[in-house]
């Protein structure tokens, strides 16, 4: 069977049973040295350059000590989200995810007790509306100060105001919060693609923000808090089989409720260069025009360099496109080359949000794909893409500013990754 890219819109997966199938096809094996070294290096085009040159949309290739294989395209990432074909409990390096997620985390369980876990953390982020409203309280106070400074960088000012939404939202005592809490945040997005010295610091400073949630479950315990903030809900949560969930589990479920609220500042930061770049857009929604506004939103997740990939380990022996997967393989999914996958995306490193006017079944797999509720995708991603259009609501009509000279390319060998200045703001002010 044919492994090129024009294949990419054919589905076929299943477990291998068929003592009369075909013959398996062989993967493209790239005779590399230090693979993994490689991908530190390369980047986020590791793997696009790889699946070009090759013609196809899997190869095998070494990442470290361990054979994996690379898959690219819409066809592959519903092989990888849909079915509970791949378990992700030690598919990732330790260095990414002790930072992102933490060893008690729904990201680590499969089956029922993920299911469950999963239903209990989507049923949190409901209230969207809710966290909008801080997200804009919060955006209008620090705004002010922005409009009494020579300049600003918004990828480390947006930190804060996010943070600070985060914790409103949640339910976190005032008295409980510290200036330092959403460096910690971000730290855990920003040194999760290092190794070493800086990976370590940065685990360090979440352990001690798991500290400070297991105190905050703690103490929502103690005092019977029965609001219904994600907080309070999450403290006072019970199993099927009644039982809470242990403090650390609340706690590590907390920190993660809050971080990727924080990371979201990313791709507020391309939404925020995109408009520079792309004056048509920010005149349109200046002028109420948002005809293309979650289009444009949607651009910006799949054009610009989020998370590069996301690996499993198959839980079965699988079948797909007549390559056979053993039990136990590892299959990583490049989630940056399939959002650039040019069988899906017709020239797709051009920005162009009017492409989701007509997108059919093209999907954006920065955060994932599936059903929210029993596959891994992402829960955050409604919240993620609600304040990213409000966050270009608010650039766009409610603020002037100037974008000075300065270094605003965006380097594909950084994890990560975003303009190498930050986007520098002068001359900020409000709108009436």
């Amino acid at each position: 069977m044919s492994s090129m890219s024009s294949m990419s819109s054919m589905r076929h997966w299943d477990c291998v049973d068929d003592s009369h199938a075909p013959a398996p096809v062989v993967a493209p094996a790239l005779p590399e040295f230090a693979g993994g070294l490689r991908l530190l290096h390369e980047g986020y085009g590791y793997g696009s350059k790889r699946f070009e040159q090759l013609q196809t949309d899997y190869f095998r290739a070494r990442v470290l000590t361990t054979e994996a294989v690379f898959m690219r395209g819409l066809d592959a990432a519903r092989f990888f989200y849909e079915g509970g074909h791949f378990a992700r409990h030690g598919a990732m390096p330790a260095s990414t995810t002790s930072l992102l997620q933490g060893s008690l985390s729904v990201q680590g369980l499969e089956g029922e007790a993920h299911r469950e876990r999963k239903a209990m953390l989507v049923s949190l982020l409901d209230d969207d509306a809710w966290l909008l409203e801080c997200f804009r309280r919060r955006w209008d106070q620090a705004a002010r100060h922005w409009s009494m400074a020579q300049r600003i960088v918004l990828q480390q000012e947006i930190v804060p105001v996010l943070a600070e939404a985060a914790m409103d939202w949640a339910g976190v005592p005032v008295r409980s919060r510290d200036r330092g809490r959403p460096g910690e945040l971000a730290s855990m997005v920003q040194y999760s693609g290092t190794v070493g010295p800086v990976n370590w610091a940065a685990r360090a400073r979440r352990l001690r923000t798991e500290a400070w949630a297991r105190s905050l479950i703690r103490e929502a315990r103690r005092s019977r808090d029965t609001r219904q903030t994600p907080l309070a809900r999450l403290a006072h949560h019970r199993n099927r089989s009644g039982q809470l969930l242990s403090v650390d589990t609340a706690a590590t479920e907390l920190v993660n409720l809050l971080r990727p609220v924080v990371a979201v500042g990313r791709f507020i930061v391309y939404a925020a260069l995109s408009l520079h770049r792309r004056a048509r857009w920010r005149h349109a929604f200046e002028e109420g025009d948002e005809g293309d506004l979650m289009g444009f939103v949607d651009e910006v997740r799949r054009f610009y360099p989020f998370f590069p990939i996301i690996a499993g380990r198959a839980q079965n022996d699988l079948h797909w496109r007549g390559l056979a997967l053993p039990k136990h393989s590892l299959v990583v999914l490049d989630l940056y080359a399939t959002d650039h996958d040019p069988a899906v995306w017709p020239q797709p490193m051009r920005f162009r949000p009017q492409r989701f006017r007509e997108a059919g079944d093209s999907l954006v797999v920065a955060q994932g794909l599936g059903e929210i509720e029993t596959t891994h995708h992402c829960p955050g991603e409604g919240i993620t893409r609600a304040l990213m259009a409000e966050s270009v609501r608010l650039l766009a009509r409610d603020m002037r500013y100037e974008v000075p000279a300065q270094d605003l390319r965006v380097s594909l060998r950084r994890f990560p990754s975003g303009p190498k200045d930050g986007f520098i703001m002068s001359d900020i002010r409000l709108a009436a």
